[in-house]
């Protein structure tokens, strides 16, 4: 695992300046820490979401005639999926914008179409709107979320697993460029190197994820609604 330590270690390697004292550890652990968060942002835009989903989730029991709730406690940096928990079956919520919020009033259909939930969730700072407002207090709701990243602070601290060590070197030469302008030194072969890394860190993300097509059985849906289908 690659600590605070190693990379400030290399940083200083980079930017030939290992027995200066001129660049001081709280100023490149500051550098490293706004550096790991950019590169964190990166790949989670880059990637869809495929890293960094919370192992863990944070549930949400409904509360009869409730539409808002908070959800200030989940720390959460992005929300990946939302799914609805009746108590036997578990559904796929829809994410909605704030401009769509009252579009789902009410729902026409017995049957929910490909496991989607009869609710959609919308999201106002650190609150969440449920429509249509639940009618009573059966079922929940499960957040699939990225935390929001832990600044390193001790020279042991390590750099997030899920991090690949390849793409560290993005933040290396981040800082550096840095260090660089801040001694009015040119960042030209620097800042090609961090760029090389960005370039390589976007062609993974094409390749990472084979996406599944899942396709629909051939039912005559006059007679038989297919598995996909549920009935409330």
């Amino acid at each position: 695992m690659t600590t605070l330590a190693d990379l400030r270690a290399e940083i200083r390697d980079i930017c030939d300046v290992s027995g200066s004292s001129f660049h001081l550890d709280y100023d490149l652990n500051k550098y490293i820490n706004r550096s790991l968060s950019k590169l964190q942002t990166m790949m989670i835009n880059t990637f869809d979401s495929s890293y960094f989903i919370q192992t863990g989730s944070f549930d949400l029991s409904l509360v009869a005639d409730q539409q808002d709730y908070d959800i200030a406690a989940m720390d959460y940096h992005k929300i990946v999926a939302v799914d609805y928990y009746d108590g036997s079956y578990r559904y796929n919520c829809l994410i909605s914008p704030w401009g769509d919020r009252n579009d789902y009033q009410r729902i026409d259909s017995p049957y929910v179409y490909n496991n989607e939930s009869q609710y959609a969730v919308t999201f106002f700072g650190n609150k969440i709107k449920v429509v249509p407002t639940p009618t009573s207090s059966n079922g929940s709701l499960k957040f699939w979320f990225i935390p929001n990243r832990v600044n390193l602070v001790s020279d042991s601290d390590s750099v997030n697993a899920e991090i690949p060590a390849s793409y560290l070197d993005w933040v290396m030469y981040d800082v550096a460029i840095k260090i660089k302008i801040k001694a009015e030194e040119p960042i030209g072969e620097v800042k090609t190197m961090r760029d090389d890394v960005e370039r390589l860190v976007r062609e993974d993300a094409q390749n990472r994820i084979t996406k599944q097509i899942r396709y629909a059985p051939d039912e005559d849906h006059q007679t038989d609604y297919p598995l996909h289908w549920r009935r409330y």
